[in-house]
C-alpha cells in the first residue's frame, strides 16, 4: 500500500511532491524513511512528518530526498523554493494579522482614553491617578464607637473559662497583643 496523505500534511509543495512520488513509486512511509539514509528509523518516520506537516527539510534529509524519490536535483530545489516562498508568504500574513489586531485594540484603547481619564486629566493636571469614588446619597463613614457597636451587635460567643466575650472589640485587641 502507498503513502497515506494525513490530515494537514498536504499544506506545502515540498509535501504534495513527497506524496505523489511515493504514490507513483509505490512507496509506503516505511520504505521513504528506510532511503532517506537515516540511522534510527523512528527519527526518519520523525523527520518524515516534520517536513510533510510543516514544509522544513532538514539538510540531512535534503541530501537524501532525490534519490529516495528518483527525481531530478533541479526539481527538488525549485519545489524547496516555493516550500521557502509560502513559509514567508504565510509568516507575513500573520504578520499583519496581529498588527491589524493590535492597531484595532489600540485604537480602542484611545477611545476609551478619550471619554475617561483623559477628561479628568484635561480638568485636574496635577492629577495623575483617577478621582476618587463619589459616595451615594446618605453614605457616611463610620466612626469607631459605631464600628466597635457594630461588632457587639454580633450574636455573642463566649470561650474560655472567664466567659469572656470573642466578638468584644478590647478583649480581641488586648489578647493579641498577649
Amino acid at each position: 500500500m502507498s503513502i497515506q496523505v494525513r490530515y494537514g500534511e498536504d499544506a506545502y509543495p515540498i509535501a504534495r511532491l513527497i506524496s505523489d512520488r511515493a504514490r507513483a513509486l509505490g512507496l509506503t512511509r516505511s520504505n521513504i524513511a528506510r532511503r532517506l539514509g537515516y540511522a534510527d528509523i523512528g527519527k526518519a518516520h520523525q523527520v518524515l512528518a516534520t517536513a510533510l506537516t510543516t514544509g522544513i527539510v532538514p539538510p540531512h534529509m535534503a541530501k537524501h530526498l532525490p534519490a529516495a524519490l528518483q527525481v531530478d536535483d533541479r526539481l527538488l530545489a525549485a519545489v524547496l523554493e516555493t516550500t521557502a516562498s509560502q513559509r514567508r508568504d504565510e509568516a507575513r500574513a500573520q504578520v499583519l494579522v496581529s498588527e491589524a489586531a493590535y492597531r484595532v485594540s489600540f485604537a480602542n484603547r484611545n477611545r476609551s482614553n478619550q471619554t475617561g481619564t483623559a477628561v479628568y486629566r484635561r480638568i485636574d493636571r496635577g492629577r495623575s491617578s483617577p478621582p476618587r469614588p463619589v459616595k451615594s446619597f446618605g453614605a457616611r463613614t463610620r466612626s469607631g464607637t459605631e464600628i466597635r457597636n457594630g461588632i457587639a451587635g454580633i450574636p455573642q460567643r463566649f470561650a474560655g473559662h472567664r466567659k469572656k466575650r470573642l466578638t468584644d472589640t478590647p478583649t480581641l485587641i488586648l489578647r493579641g497583643h498577649e
